[in-house]
């Protein structure tokens, strides 16, 4: 199956890919890596990684469906996969993953993991909600701010990436 998934198997598959390291994550490192990868996907394939809405949030870009199942975890590690509630894509015990045969979608996962899985907790929410991100144009510019939850669009968190890709060009 190839994207847009849903965020929870993007989620497993980064908490897979974080436990091999033997590294834990927290539901905001959680939110903003499948963030960056969202972007990074838009970038470079010009088709979303994931199906659910991204959202500027005081915290930053959050996606509320993966917020509701992984609140509990507060500003701790979450310590196990992401239960589903149906039945999906590949089926491990219960938990949604990005399946092994989607190579292109799992290479990419672990390219970003490469980069971005060494950022703490506090360097990855300030990479996210830097002035000229979408995040910021959303929450400052397009009134995210005065009702809370103001979608970020698509295409502004595209823009966003290919003008990183081109910087990084060059």
């Amino acid at each position: 199956m190839k994207p847009p998934y849903s965020s929870l198997p993007i989620a497993n598959t980064f908490l897979d890919l974080a436990g091999g390291k033997g590294v834990s994550l927290t539901a905001t490192q959680i939110h903003k890596l499948i963030y960056l990868a969202h972007g990074w996907h838009l970038a470079l394939f010009d088709e979303p990684l994931i199906n659910h809405s991204v959202e500027a949030w005081r915290s930053g870009p959050v996606i509320p469906p993966l917020y509701y199942k992984t609140r509990r975890y507060g500003a701790g590690p979450i310590t196990q996969r992401i239960p589903i509630q149906n039945a999906g894509l590949f089926i491990e015990d219960g938990y949604e993953m990005v399946p092994e045969q989607d190579v292109r979608t799992r290479a990419f996962m672990e390219r970003i993991w490469n980069v971005y899985g060494c950022y703490s907790v506090a360097e990855l929410a300030a990479l996210t909600r830097e002035d000229g991100t979408p995040w910021y144009v959303t929450w400052h510019l397009k009134g995210g701010r005065l009702g809370g939850g103001a979608d970020i669009e698509p295409e502004l968190v595209k823009e966003h990436f290919v003008q990183l890709r081109v910087q990084r060009e060059q």
